[in-house]
C-alpha cells in the first residue's frame, strides 16, 4: 500500500510540473546611419558583401572594391553603387543570389555616406 501511495504521489507530481521555457527577450538592433564612416561601416559592408567576388588577384568584372578610390567613384557616379545594391531594375543587382541582400541599415548606411559626398573618414 505505501509503493501505491508513493508511486501515486510521483504521478501527481509530474503531471501538475510544468516547464515554462525562458524566453529571452529580443533586443531591437540599432541602426545607427547618422554618423556613418567610410573606414568603419561602409569598409565592413563591402567587406561582408562585395569582397568574396570583387577583391584579390582576379575581382570579378575587374571591379577591385577593396579600395577607398575604386569605391568612392562608384558610389559619387549617380549613386551607382546603391542602385545595384538596392535592387534598381535598371541595374544588375549585387550582391548576386545566394548571397544575402543588404540590410535595411547597411542601405541606409551607403546611402548617407553617398548623400555626404563618399568621405574618406
Amino acid at each position: 500500500m505505501k509503493s501505491i501511495a508513493i508511486t501515486f504521489l510521483i504521478i501527481i507530481g509530474l503531471i501538475s510540473c510544468k516547464h515554462t521555457p525562458v524566453v529571452e527577450p529580443k533586443v531591437p538592433v540599432i541602426c545607427d546611419s547618422v554618423n556613418v564612416s567610410y573606414s568603419r561601416d561602409i569598409t565592413a559592408i563591402l567587406k561582408n558583401s562585395c569582397y568574396d567576388c570583387h577583391s584579390g588577384l582576379a575581382p570579378v568584372g575587374g571591379l577591385h572594391l577593396e579600395y577607398y578610390n575604386v569605391d568612392s567613384s562608384l558610389a559619387s557616379d549617380n549613386h551607382y553603387l546603391l542602385n545595384i545594391v538596392n535592387g534598381n531594375p535598371d541595374y544588375i543587382y549585387m550582391p548576386p543570389p545566394p548571397y544575402a541582400k543588404l540590410t535595411t541599415c547597411e542601405l541606409a548606411k551607403i546611402k548617407v555616406w553617398t548623400d555626404a559626398g563618399c568621405p574618406n573618414n
